[in-house]
């Protein structure tokens, strides 16, 4: 399906009508591309999914439960910490 102006404003209709005025209560990255936006809004919650696959750019609003699967971590090195002296 191609992404036209006609796709767009029936997407911005949507979320005007359920997201506009409501809280962003946690985001969650699921995937290295994906973010999940968790709103609070009209007495509702909701999950809007932005995703920027190249295969599947998309944004919509889901129930799917969000699993994780990409993490940010490191770990500082003994090398990495510098001294000072005064």
């Amino acid at each position: 399906m191609s992404y036209d102006g006609i796709v767009t404003r029936k997407i911005v209709n949507e979320l005007r009508e359920k997201l506009l005025g409501g809280k962003i209560q946690k985001v969650t990255q699921p995937s290295k591309n994906d973010i999940v936006f968790n709103v609070y809004s009209m007495g509702k919650n909701y999950k809007l999914l932005l995703s920027a696959n190249n295969n599947e750019a998309r944004i919509n609003i889901t129930n799917k439960k969000v699993i994780i699967l990409f993490y940010f971590s490191f770990q500082l090195m003994p090398s990495h910490v510098v001294q000072h002296s005064v």
